[in-house]
């Protein structure tokens, strides 16, 4: 299961950083995808179980140790019992580790079936739309590509205009462009375009769908897990506001840890007079 873990570790550390590159997050879920195929064969299993004996026998573990049988007072007669001829430890385990291999392999189809699910061919359409708002693609603002009307289509109740559209995408290329060598995403494009909303409103529908579009669910159910532990038997009685407060604290600790409680007291306490100084 380590080396499973470790091979979704790059995708799941990656799409948990607001600022990824969405055609970038297609092509890692590709490779993960490709890195799980690859796991499941019996090749990788005998080598997976290679290494678990080598490490065993270097710790001094026996894996074939057979268990002390439960010591009971009551007799045998009284029950029925199977015959267990032909019925060796080896047979029971090579059973084990059948029953392993079966485990295993269907972690990996786990893994694999939720990246299928959650990055179908019209999910992915619909990401590698952002390839056309970044200068290193051969699409950078390409009316013509083939992404763009799978986006269209799927987001036609924003009514964009595509003859505007058109001949935003040309002037918008040739403003960025400006005799500079600078290198623009997203990001870059959406702060010089908001500057002119009334020019390139309909660029600008787009761009704000795909910043707000979600490559994955991870901060959310960072929020699930988080709460099992904030909500503890004492804190039943907790308010909401100050359960969302305790929530946003835990979820977001780096940025927490950031903060300088002194300097936040002091802001406090000088918000209005009270009875007993906070400061002195």
């Amino acid at each position: 299961m380590e080396s499973l873990l470790r091979a979704i570790h790059c995708a799941s550390k990656a799409f948990q950083d607001c600022s990824i590159i969405l055609p970038v997050a297609i092509d890692l879920i590709k490779s993960t995808k490709r890195q799980l195929y690859n796991m499941r064969n019996d090749e990788f299993w005998d080598d997976v179980t290679k290494k678990a004996k080598t490490i065993a026998v270097k710790n001094g573990i026996n894996i074939n140790k057979k268990k002390n049988p439960r010591k009971t007072c009551l007799n045998k007669n009284l029950f029925y019992v199977e015959t267990t001829v032909g019925q060796s430890n080896k047979n029971k385990t090579s059973e084990l580790s059948k029953d392993l291999k079966i485990i295993f392999f269907s972690a990996v189809d786990r893994f694999v079936n939720e990246l299928d699910k959650r990055f179908n061919d019209t999910n992915n359409s619909i990401i590698l739309t952002s390839s056309i708002f970044l200068s290193s693609s051969p699409e950078y603002f390409n009316f013509k590509c083939p992404f763009l009307d799978d986006f269209l289509q799927n987001y036609k109740h924003f009514n964009i205009n595509t003859i505007k559209l058109k001949a935003e995408f040309l002037s918008a290329k040739e403003l960025l462009s400006g005799g500079s060598n600078t290198k623009h995403d997203l990001y870059s494009i959406s702060k010089i375009l908001l500057q002119l909303p009334q020019c390139y409103s309909e660029t600008l529908k787009i761009i704000t769908i795909l910043m707000t579009l979600k490559v994955s669910t991870a901060c959310n159910e960072r929020f699930f897990s988080s709460l099992k532990q904030i909500k503890s038997y004492l804190r039943l009685t907790v308010c909401d506001d100050r359960l969302n407060d305790l929530l946003v604290v835990a979820v977001e600790s780096d940025e927490e840890s950031t903060i300088n409680l002194d300097e936040e007291l002091h802001v406090f306490a000088s918000m209005k007079n009270r009875r007993y100084p906070l400061i002195s």
